[in-house]
């Protein structure tokens, strides 16, 4: 941290401004790149909350500190990468390890990716951007990534400067040539032949299948059927909630694979509710139960009851059940039993 700045991992919380900068990310990008056009249509903060979902990206939000109110204010800048192991999963089939093979000449790197980096242009000095940057690579440094990758702007002399300072070196000059191609053109088909699925139909409106994050494939329960996340019923109920909203699939600490129940039921964290049943809800997004955990015989286990059910860890409540909650308004969840 230097002086009035602080940089923080970011949250769904922070999705509306988070979105506002990466609007202007990518305004700005597509002002000094004439082969990037905007597309009007695209649902800026619903594809941020879809990455902020994902367990392999990551993104840090820059905060200043505002003297005369004496907080922090969020909003300055943000930095969003991405995680990811080039060696194929090891639970692919032999077919796909062989395709994989084939479309891999180099040997495998664990990389992190940089998405988006975004700094409001009054805090644009060469501190402020550092402090973002290293933050970011302290982080890689911990998921052990062998490279990092990033495309910079050719304009960007000053970036490029202080990623050299900071250990990156310049791989490749990337050049773009773009054709206005007449409305009416007849376009040859450049897509790749799209591979066989299995053809199913969503149980419910909104019912999105889950997919293995790493692989694409299909999550199929026990009983070898598809695997849906089903939307909050109720959602309606929160009228500050403009898009569906689905509960956080629990996985099973050792293998991190999704868990089902004792029926075959993919196990989703409960939504969390006050005392008269409503949805919780904490700036406008619905709060969910955390799993309870406990070791048996030294390794880390989700917590079951003796009829196998999975236990979660309700909020913290006074007497007559009113949910407690922290100074920033967030639900204090109670601690999860652990025994070694």
């Amino acid at each position: 941290m230097i002086q009035d700045y602080s940089v923080r991992f970011a949250s769904s919380e922070d999705s509306m401004e988070l979105s506002e900068f990466w609007r202007k990310f990518m305004y700005e990008r597509s002002k000094n790149d004439n082969s990037i056009i905007l597309n009007p249509h695209f649902q800026v903060e619903e594809s941020l909350l879809n990455k902020l979902s994902d367990p392999l990206t990551f993104c840090w939000i820059l905060e200043h500190f505002v003297s005369n109110t004496e907080t922090y204010r969020p909003g300055i800048g943000f930095l969003i990468g991405r995680y990811h192991d080039e060696s194929p999963h090891p639970n692919l089939s032999q077919t796909l390890l062989e395709r994989h093979r084939l479309n891999h000449p180099y040997q495998y790197r664990r990389v992190g990716s940089v998405l988006a980096l975004y700094v409001q242009p009054e805090h644009r000095t060469p501190k402020v951007i550092k402090l973002l940057v290293e933050t970011a690579l302290q982080h890689a440094e911990l998921m052990k990534v062998t490279d990092i990758d990033l495309m910079v702007g050719a304009q960007l002399s000053g970036l490029h400067s202080l990623l050299e300072k900071l250990g990156f070196t310049q791989t490749a000059v990337q050049y773009t040539r773009h054709y206005d191609l007449p409305e009416g053109t007849d376009l040859p088909n450049l897509h790749p032949p799209i591979p066989e699925v299995e053809d199913f139909k969503p149980p419910a409106p909104r019912a999105i299948p889950l997919r293995d994050p790493k692989t694409g494939e299909l999550v199929k329960s026990p009983q070898g059927e598809p695997v849906f996340l089903q939307p909050l019923v109720s959602f309606s109920e929160v009228e500050e909630i403009k898009l569906p909203v689905y509960p956080t699939p629990v996985r099973d600490p050792q293998t991190q694979s999704f868990v089902f129940d004792v029926q075959g039921q993919l196990v989703v964290c409960p939504v969390l509710r006050d005392e008269n049943g409503n949805i919780f809800t904490h700036k406008g997004l619905p709060q969910f139960q955390t799993p309870a955990y406990e070791y048996i015989n030294g390794k880390l286990q989700l917590k079951q009851d003796t009829e196998g059910n999975y236990i979660f860890c309700d909020a913290e409540r006074d007497s007559i059940g009113r949910i407690l909650c922290d100074s920033h308004g967030s639900p204090i969840f109670q601690k999860p039993f652990l025994r070694r």
